[in-house]
């Protein structure tokens, strides 16, 4: 089955879909400031065989990728190229954090959608943080994409599901059916 993400806005009652047809669009997520709308989509990018535990034949999966969809078309891009260190033109340059509410236009979203520089994998939920992204793959293993370095790194295997705490301030986990905590700053590693 395929599943399409949509947003609606609650003053008109209008329905925009914001993911492609032809995709299984899952685990929306805005953007800590409420510009972008990042998803996990699974489409036919690069097939590996997997052997399939409920009729013990090969079947094809395909890699699932993160999709960013700005909300609005001012909104710059949460994923801007890297520059070198020896250039001066956009290096070091801090982004302002937005004072007004995001101005969004919903009517064309789903043209302005791109895949985000996250490596494509067996991901099945998301969480976007500000600075970074949590991804949690199929077989368990929480990994970290730090947005300003492009890198991926591993926090934690065996994890079954993920939310951040009421305070923001913690990731709660759960590894085999218990409960684990995680400090959401920088290195943290759960307890």
């Amino acid at each position: 089955y395929l599943a399409t993400v949509v947003v609606v806005d609650l003053r008109t009652k209008s329905r925009y879909e914001i993911s492609a047809p032809g995709i299984l669009a899952t685990a929306p997520r805005f953007s800590p400031d409420g510009r972008h709308l990042a998803f996990l989509a699974e489409r036919n990018v690069a097939p590996r065989p997997t052997l399939s535990n409920l009729i013990g034949q090969p079947v094809f999966r395909d890699p699932v990728k993160l999709t960013v969809v700005p909300l609005d078309p001012l909104a710059t891009n949460p994923f801007p190229p890297k520059v070198d260190e020896e250039s001066t033109v956009g290096a070091k340059d801090e982004p302002k954090k937005p004072d007004a509410a995001p101005a969004l236009a919903l009517r064309e979203a789903a043209g302005r959608a791109f895949d985000a520089p996250v490596p494509a994998g067996e991901w099945k939920d998301l969480l976007w943080l500000d600075g970074r992204m949590l991804l949690l793959g199929t077989e368990g293993k929480l990994s970290s994409f730090d947005i300003g370095d492009r890198k991926l790194s591993d926090l934690a295997e065996g994890v079954d599901a993920m939310r951040i705490t009421a305070d923001g301030k913690r990731l709660l986990l759960t590894q085999a059916g218990k409960p684990r905590f995680l400090d959401l700053g920088p290195g943290a590693r759960p307890k």
